[in-house]
C-alpha cells in the first residue's frame, strides 16, 4: 500500500467522547426530570435531520424538549449537552506529535449536528490540529452512507488509497474501506497511538 498522505479522524469515540449519543440522551433526561424514553424516540425521529445539518439545534431543542412547558431553561439544557463533550485520553496530545511530525495532514471525517460540531471545533480548539472539517452537517451526508466519503473523495480529489480514516465503529470502517480508504477500527482508545505508529506516522 503507498504511504498515508491524509488522515481523517472521526471525533465522537476517538478524539472526544460522543457529543449527543444515547447515554448522554438519557443522563441529561434524568438530571432534568424527563422521561427517557420519550426524548430517545423524539430524537430518533429526528436524528437524521439534525445530523446532516437540515435541523438547527432550537428547532431540534423545540419538538425534542421544549413542545410544552418546563421548568428549567433552554439554555440550562444546552449547557448540559455540551458538557458531555470530553478529550478521550491522550489524544490532543496525539494530534500535536501528528502535527510536530509533519508526515501528513490531518481531517475530521465525522457525525454531527450543526451547533455541537460548532461547540467541539472551539472548545477543544481543534482547528489548531485539522485542515479540514468533513463533518456529516457540512456535507448532508452522515456515516455510514458511502456518500459521504465519496463526497470527501470528489471535494479533496485524493487518492483514498494514500488516505487513512480511523474509526471506532466498524460499519463506518467497512464504508471507508469500500471506497478505497485504508482503515483503522479503533476498538480501544489506548490502542490508537500504536495503530499510528503501524503506519509510521509517529
Amino acid at each position: 500500500m503507498p504511504p498515508i498522505r491524509h488522515l481523517f479522524f472521526d471525533l465522537g469515540g476517538v478524539i472526544l467522547t460522543n457529543g449527543w449519543d444515547r447515554h448522554c440522551r438519557a443522563a441529561t433526561a434524568e438530571r432534568f426530570g424527563l422521561t427517557v424514553d420519550t426524548l430517545q424516540a423524539r430524537h430518533y425521529s429526528l436524528a437524521g435531520d439534525f445530523e446532516t445539518g437540515r435541523l438547527r439545534l432550537d428547532e431540534y431543542l423545540d419538538r425534542v424538549v421544549f413542545y410544552k412547558p418546563r421548568d428549567f431553561s433552554r439554555a440550562d439544557f444546552k449547557v448540559a449537552m455540551q458538557a458531555s463533550s470530553e478529550v478521550l485520553g491522550n489524544s490532543l496530545e496525539l494530534l500535536d506529535r501528528l502535527k510536530a511530525g509533519g508526515h501528513c495532514r490531518m481531517y475530521t471525517l465525522n457525525n454531527e449536528s450543526l451547533d455541537l460540531n460548532l461547540y467541539r471545533i472551539e472548545e477543544f480548539g481543534l482547528r489548531n490540529y485539522f485542515h479540514h472539517f468533513f463533518s456529516s452537517c457540512f456535507l448532508g451526508a452522515k456515516k455510514p452512507d458511502e456518500i459521504i466519503f465519496e463526497k470527501v473523495k470528489w471535494i479533496t480529489q485524493f487518492n483514498p488509497a494514500e488516505c487513512l480514516f480511523i474509526d471506532d465503529r466498524k460499519g463506518n470502517v467497512e464504508a471507508a474501506q469500500r471506497c478505497g480508504f485504508q482503515v483503522v477500527h479503533l476498538k480501544e482508545h489506548d490502542g490508537l497511538e500504536d495503530h499510528l505508529k503501524e503506519f509510521d506516522l509517529l
